[in-house]
């Protein structure tokens, strides 16, 4: 199946007040919003959902085949295990959610198979917009079970309108320069610091190409 060279915008909503599902509104400052702007201005192929649960996230990307997924939302820390995750409105207790890891989905809404999530990720690029989701504790496992083609992440703690800033710069060389990813967020690593004197905070994972083994020759 090709992959359509379009961005599907996954944002976390955080409002306990709002109810229901996949909403598509959201109060206050989002920056699933600015992004859905900011394509509407390059007349670039998008999507964007405000989701509550890791099972509208599962959903959302299984449906729409777009090239890149890019993931705005809390990253943080299960303090007795010091695993990353993705922090969901409901993990009141801040329970890690982890891939792979259905026992930590029971704590949040409803169970889900995340591994089962991995064969829609294969070579996409995932843009977490996140704290910390770019320390190689998380994303290393992430890019080798999903197979996608790259995961970018911050290492540090960061704010979104850094992120959103960094994120147009690499969108634009996609969408309007034609770069690959790869090369694209190259770029952007390179302009970020020049225009706004930022530190590289972005991490760039892709998974490790197994080499063939060796054929050993008969005696």
């Amino acid at each position: 199946m090709p992959w359509q060279k379009a961005v599907l915008i996954l944002e976390v909503n955080y409002d306990i007040h709002t109810g229901g599902a996949f909403f598509e509104e959201e109060e206050g400052p989002s920056e699933g919003k600015l992004l859905e702007e900011f394509f509407r201005m390059m007349a670039a192929p998008y999507r964007f959902f405000s989701i509550r649960t890791p099972a509208e996230m599962g959903v959302l990307i299984s449906r729409y085949p777009a090239k890149y997924v890019h993931i705005s939302a809390h990253g943080i820390v299960d303090q007795p295990t010091g695993k990353l995750g993705i922090e969901f409105p409901f993990n009141m207790k801040h329970i890690v959610y982890e891939m792979g890891q259905e026992d930590d989905l029971v704590e949040t809404v409803e169970e889900l198979e995340l591994h089962r999530l991995y064969r829609y990720l294969k070579n996409r690029v995932v843009f977490a917009s996140a704290c910390m989701l770019g320390k190689e504790q998380f994303a290393r496992e992430f890019v080798e079970k999903s197979q996608c083609e790259l995961f970018i992440g911050a290492n540090y703690r960061a704010y979104w309108y850094d992120l959103a800033v960094f994120s147009q710069l690499f969108y634009t060389s996609i969408f309007r320069e034609n770069k690959n990813a790869l090369q694209a967020v190259k770029r952007a690593k390179r302009q970020y610091p020049r225009l706004f004197r930022g530190k590289h905070f972005i991490e760039v994972w892709k998974p490790k190409i197994k080499k063939p083994a060796k054929k050993t020759q008969s005696q």
